[in-house]
């Protein structure tokens, strides 16, 4: 438990002031929304203040496909099935 904390604390350190330490979409995107509304503008809340949101809303849309036709067309396709 202490080595995964460590990791955590060590990857947020780094990659904080890249990300704004959102890792997890979910809990980025309610925020930048009140934000958003309650009238901080574009600069701070969508897209954010180095245009890292979006990367959250495209991402899974772009690389669910590219997982799933990269296993189904090169891994998968190493491992022939069995006849039952």
């Amino acid at each position: 438990p202490f080595m995964i904390g460590a990791t955590v604390a060590v990857l947020l350190a780094l990659y904080a002031p890249i990300t704004q330490a959102g890792w997890n979409p979910a809990r980025d995107f309610g925020p930048r929304l009140v934000a958003y509304a309650a009238g901080w503008g574009e600069e701070v809340a969508i897209p954010g203040p180095k245009n890292g949101f979006w990367i959250y809303i495209v991402g899974p849309f772009l690389g669910a496909p590219a997982g799933a036709a990269f296993a189904e067309f090169l891994l998968w396709k190493r491992f022939p099935k069995k006849a039952a």
